[in-house]
């Protein structure tokens, strides 16, 4: 288990000609003008909703966590950072003044600890008000690995080596035939985001996330939702669509539930059905129609805010094959009996001969999009309504980074990507 194992906050000040002048000690430098600073505090709460609030001094924490400054008179602006940086990691402008910001519902946002190298670290939050520069800092100690290749906000999951991870070799084996198949799918020289309606949104869970027992109601067998505990935050919200999709992610387990029509219950949640995934093996085996995991192939929000997308990528088209499927596909609810159908889990590319970089009009997200295809790719993964249609997180409970994007609305079309370039691979790994 990634954690932070315990944050302290010590202060002690001393006078020195009518000012207040912080006495250093081994963790802390806490500096204030008179008066002023017993008015700022630095609270930690397990819960978004910053309740119930802890002085962070003395408190032993794990997993992530809800660090804020509790004003008790008016600041203008804080600006949090780590360590000896002089560049702030954020700032605010506005209360509530949370280290990671807050979310659009007015939560805070979840201080992902794994991030922090092992050992100590000190956090400094430099308030400035109409008369005063104030400054409050907290030593913290971080005792065990970050995680480094899939965190909260970085990174993608599962195996280095699995399908989803595994750049497209250089002259790939193009199946046969791909005329007909890639033909159909970019035909309309369009494809569609799925971003809000049925777009997947995301949640973190932690060690204090509250679990329950999940009732799914379809008899299609042992759900795997059902063979535990499961850790749901409080204000999750599945999306709005009929596939009231959800996907939630045990850090502390390494564990990912994907939920299919989630319901919010008076006493806990139930789903219409579920799966089950570890984060670091190989995606396989989730609640999706080619049993793969929502989060192989995701496009995650932070991925479109840092402009690219370093993983294959997953569509549901219409024209998914009837009772064939192809490898990392475990299954397939396909229906289609044309000759040009497309098998669940089959891989398309688009040309990496095009320079993307030099398309008219194309726009930062349709550019990252467009990268992906050419280096990762992307499988069939689902049944849909469109020909090709791609899986985007939900922003839901953060900034929504999809307009300045150049997705100005759900189920952008990304008219820029050269669709009728796509071709598809004769197997996942090319040959």
């Amino acid at each position: 288990m990634r954690q932070i194992t315990r944050l302290i906050l010590a202060a002690t000040t001393v006078a020195s000609g009518g000012v207040l002048v912080a006495a250093q000690q081994p963790s802390l430098a806490y500096a204030s003008r008179a008066n002023s600073s017993s008015a700022y505090v630095l609270n930690v709460s397990a819960s978004p909703d910053r309740s119930p609030a802890q002085p962070l001094e003395g408190r032993s924490l794990s997993g992530g966590v809800y660090i804020y400054l509790s004003a008790g008179a008016p600041a203008e602006r804080v600006a949090f950072r780590w360590d000896g940086s002089t560049t702030p990691t954020h700032v605010d402008w506005a209360s509530p003044w949370d280290l990671t910001g807050t979310a659009v519902d007015g939560s805070a946002r979840v201080a992902d600890t794994t991030q922090l190298t092992p050992g100590p670290h000190v956090l400094h939050a430099r308030i400035r008000t109409a008369s005063a520069t104030i400054t409050v800092s907290a030593a913290v100690t971080v005792t065990e690995t970050p995680v480094t290749t899939f965190g909260p906000s970085s990174g993608r999951p599962f195996a280095d080596d699995s399908a989803w991870n595994t750049a497209i070799v250089q002259s790939p084996v193009i199946d046969s035939a791909s005329p007909a198949v890639a033909g159909y799918l970019g035909s309309d020289g369009r494809a569609y985001a799925d971003i809000y309606e049925y777009g997947d949104p995301t949640y973190n869970a932690w060690a204090s996330t509250p679990r329950y027992r999940i009732n799914c109601t379809e008899p299609w067998g042992i759900c795997p939702l059902e063979q535990q505990m499961v850790p749901v935050p409080n204000g999750a919200t599945p999306a709005p669509g009929s596939d009231g999709a959800m996907v939630v992610i045990d850090w502390p387990n390494r564990t990912a539930y994907d939920f299919w029509q989630a319901r919010k219950t008076t006493t806990g949640w139930t789903a219409s059905w579920g799966g089950v995934t570890n984060i670091d093996g190989d995606g396989r085996g989730g609640a999706t129609g080619a049993g793969l995991a929502v989060l192989a192939g995701l496009i995650r929000t932070y991925e479109i805010r840092q402009g690219h997308i370093d993983h294959a990528l997953v569509f549901a088209t219409d024209n998914a094959c009837r009772n064939t499927m192809r490898f990392p596909a475990t299954k397939t609810d396909g229906v289609s009996t044309r000759s040009d159908c497309i098998p669940e889990g089959a891989r398309v590319q688009l040309d990496p001969s095009i320079n993307v970089e030099q398309i008219p009009g194309i726009t930062p997200g349709e550019k990252a999009v467009a990268r992906a295809l050419q280096i990762y790719g992307a499988y069939a993964r689902d049944n849909g309504g469109a020909k090709m249609a791609f899986a985007f997180e939900n922003p839901a409970g953060e900034m929504d980074p999809y307009p300045s994007a150049g997705f100005a609305w759900d189920y952008y079309d990304m008219p820029h990507v050269p669709w009728k370039h796509l071709r598809l691979l004769r197997s996942w790994n090319g040959t």
